[in-house]
């Protein structure tokens, strides 16, 4: 559940007493309820073509840009809680998040962040190769790689570049040439101003192509099938896979293996999951608690345990910034750094204080944190407003004896085996606050970073 979702919740711990490993992949590898719900659109939302914003005054675009920037900062939430609360479904959550750092992308506006969010969902554990293809219509994805620009006559390489480099193949899998043939494919692949995606035939390039010892007039979904076509597109994807879901070391042997059940299931996304999750080496000791929390993994699993909610919406964008993830504004196409990239002088100290700050409600006082600012710009808070609720964890320890108390919790928590000094002295034992101390204890050391 470390690996597959965000850790487990009381709800969770709950359910899952007389569970085995092959019942709980059972769950989270069973057809969604949810693949059918669509993100509802706002009502009050208007619809804003080129034309009607260019006639709006300069006041009212600034003031329909802020608007917009708000609704990306509630997706954002919306998306943070979703992974908290996804229950049965985690496992689609923990694919989606992956998806994003695999096609990372931009997206600096609602709409066009929303579409790119419902197609991850969509096909998180579905076809890889649908997946693929919809990625390549996605209009933020188009934006940001520039293939807005890319016309017959003077393409734009960026999006085909990245395409073979990082979304499929891999580097030294392809030439110079490739790209460029490949980039004249995806001509004429557009959005429209409203975040829609358009095909503008007048600016394709229908001329003959040479791409990967191939030759046709091949258009963007025939240069994709030729890419799929390559065991090596496999063995790459299953790679990223590897190093995310099992370690960061790769296992030439065992991503070998997951590229030839990707590659013989037809990119099958759950079926190649199911195979990683069922391997007897995925649970061997060297994979235990090896991998660092990216910061969102950490947020959720705060909001997850303790029933966070934040009063101040931009709050958690704070603490996104602050920790150096930010949901739907990657750095770069690569996606973030990963492991102890997460981990400097500033963000260690806010891991290790972040229950802290948002149980105890102390004051972001240390120099390594920026501040975050309220509605007036000389206003500053110095604490984060949440609410929460301890009662559900707290419930599961209740009747524990004192003595055995902290290994409990230890172990509910924490998934490295590596052991951990004692959190707490004898004479706590006997405080009502005991639990509560040794919880937030076991969320603040080192160990919990680690997954």
């Amino acid at each position: 559940m470390h690996r597959a979702g965000f850790g487990m919740g009381p709800a969770e711990w709950q359910a899952s007493q007389d569970l085995r490993v092959e019942d709980v992949l059972r769950i989270l590898l069973s057809d969604s309820p949810k693949l059918t719900e669509k993100r509802a659109e706002v009502p009050d939302r208007p619809v804003v073509n080129r034309r009607n914003f260019m006639e709006l005054s300069e006041e009212a675009k600034m003031e329909l840009r802020e608007d917009d920037e708000q609704r990306v900062i509630d997706l954002r939430n919306e998306w943070l809680y979703r992974m908290a609360s996804a229950g049965t479904d985690v496992l689609r959550e923990k694919m989606v998040l992956f998806w994003h750092g695999h096609f990372a992308c931009k997206c600096p506006g609602s709409r066009v962040a929303m579409s790119y969010l419902d197609t991850l969902q969509k096909h998180a554990l579905g076809s890889f190769r649908e997946l693929l293809l919809a990625i390549a219509r996605e209009p933020a994805m188009i934006r940001f790689l520039n293939n807005q620009q890319n016309r017959k006559g003077n393409p734009n390489e960026n999006f085909a570049r990245e395409l073979l480099e990082l979304f499929t193949i891999g580097e030294g899998n392809y030439s110079e040439r490739d790209i460029k043939e490949a980039a004249r494919a995806f001509t004429g692949w557009s959005s429209s101003f409203d975040g829609h995606f358009i095909f503008r035939r007048q600016q394709h390039d229908y001329g003959e192509k040479t791409f990967m010892g191939e030759r046709g007039r091949f258009n963007g979904d025939e240069i994709i099938g030729i890419i799929l076509a390559k065991q090596q597109t496999a063995d790459y994807v299953a790679s990223r896979l590897y190093t995310f879901f099992v370690n960061e070391e790769p296992d030439a042997k065992r991503i070998s293996e997951l590229g030839e059940v990707l590659y013989q299931s037809n990119y099958n996304i759950k079926r190649t999951m199911e195979h990683l999750f069922s391997s007897h080496w995925f649970y061997e000791e060297k994979h235990i608690g090896t991998r660092i929390k990216s910061p969102v993994e950490l947020l959720v699993q705060h909001i997850k345990l303790f029933n966070l909610h934040f009063e101040n919406p931009r709050a958690l964008l704070f603490l996104q910034n602050a920790l150096g993830q930010v949901l739907l504004d990657p750095p770069n196409v690569a996606g973030w750094p990963s492991g102890q990239a997460w981990i400097n002088n500033s963000t260690l100290m806010l891991r290790l204080n972040l229950a802290a700050y948002l149980l105890q409600q102390e004051s972001l006082d240390h120099a390594s944190l920026p501040s975050l600012k309220a509605e007036g710009p000389s206003r500053i808070v110095r604490t984060l407003r949440v609410r929460s609720d301890l009662q559900p964890i707290l419930n599961q320890f209740y009747g524990t004896d004192f003595k055995a108390l902290e290994g409990k919790i230890k172990d509910a928590l924490l998934a490295t085996n590596v052991a951990v000094p004692d959190l707490t002295f004898p004479r706590e034992q006997r405080e009502s606050s005991y639990a509560r101390k040794l919880i937030i204890r076991t969320v603040s050391i080192p160990e919990f970073q680690m997954a």
